[in-house]
């Protein structure tokens, strides 16, 4: 092996991710025992984050661009390593590389019911299904908590655990949420929007943010489907007068679905009325 070969061997001078699935969030340069070369490029493409590790912590982040490694473009490296009067030798360093990409399409779904607490229904327990995407924003916070210095890191890896928390979000942002169980149920895209508002903190501690959620279907409970049923029913037979009493002390609706039954219990409730009168006044028991 010539004196070239064995050069160019040992010293890398052009440092890129130049493949990318769409799957794959995290892909470290391989660098085995060849260190970087003094005035080497770098180069980042769009969706893509570069960051340079110094003995297992992150030094200089590059965004989307094409680099010269110098004193000036790694000024952390420079700092850490004392290359205060620059340096001319190849040094050796870890270089990751992250996928900013939108990861889209991803499913998420109840396995079983979860249990929501609802202020007008008390628990109610549902399953859900629907799609949501997500993508990393935080590279130091995602390397810190959950690649580490992986050779590569999938989005299946960790999607297990984000099911899980959609799920466990999913009762604790609808419970509370101050929106009645019963409109969520009938507007899904705001019953999405509930969601994804309590996800975010948790998809934040991994350097994740949710960039869509989606509620694609709700199976309710037999009884609170009767009673959206009647609800809509009514509402369209009757568009300007829909009447609807809420009993919160008994944990369920009461439905008028005609104004017939209004006027039935007026009637009912004088009749009892006047034969409570009548036989006071027959049996001569004073009024109190």
């Amino acid at each position: 092996m010539g004196l070239r070969s064995f050069i160019k061997k040992q010293f890398i001078d052009a440092i890129e991710w130049d493949w990318q699935d769409d799957d794959v969030l995290m892909w470290k340069f391989p660098m085995a025992d060849n260190e970087i070369q003094s005035g080497a490029s770098l180069t980042v493409r769009d969706g893509q984050v570069a960051v340079f590790i110094n003995e297992g912590q992150i030094a200089d982040v590059f965004t989307a661009g094409r680099y010269e490694l110098t004193t000036e473009t790694l000024p952390v490296m420079t700092n850490l390593r004392n290359w205060r009067m620059g340096f001319d030798s190849p040094f050796k360093s870890d270089v990751l590389f992250f996928s900013t990409r939108l990861q889209q399409g991803r499913k998420w779904g109840t396995t079983q019911p979860v249990t929501v607490r609802d202020s007008d229904f008390g628990m109610v327990r549902l399953r859900a299904f629907g799609m949501y995407s997500y993508k990393i924003n935080d590279v130091t916070q995602f390397y810190q908590t959950i690649t580490g210095m992986n050779d590569s890191y999938r989005a299946e890896q960790i999607e297990p655990q984000l099911r899980n928390l959609i799920v466990s979000d999913l009762a604790s942002g609808l419970g509370q949420s101050q929106i009645p169980f019963i409109d969520l149920a009938a507007n899904q895209g705001l019953m999405a929007d509930e969601v994804k508002k309590a996800l975010q903190p948790d998809f934040a501690k991994y350097g994740l943010s949710v960039e869509s959620f989606v509620v694609e279907n709700v199976s309710l409970p037999e009884e609170l489907q009767k009673t959206e049923a009647t609800l809509d029913l009514y509402a369209e037979e009757n568009p300007s007068n829909y009447y609807m009493l809420l009993c919160r002390e008994l944990n369920y609706y009461t439905v008028f679905a005609f104004d017939f039954y209004l006027y039935l219990a007026e009637g009912l409730q004088l009749y009892f009325l006047s034969g409570i009168c009548s036989s006071q006044c027959d049996s001569g028991t004073p009024f109190v």
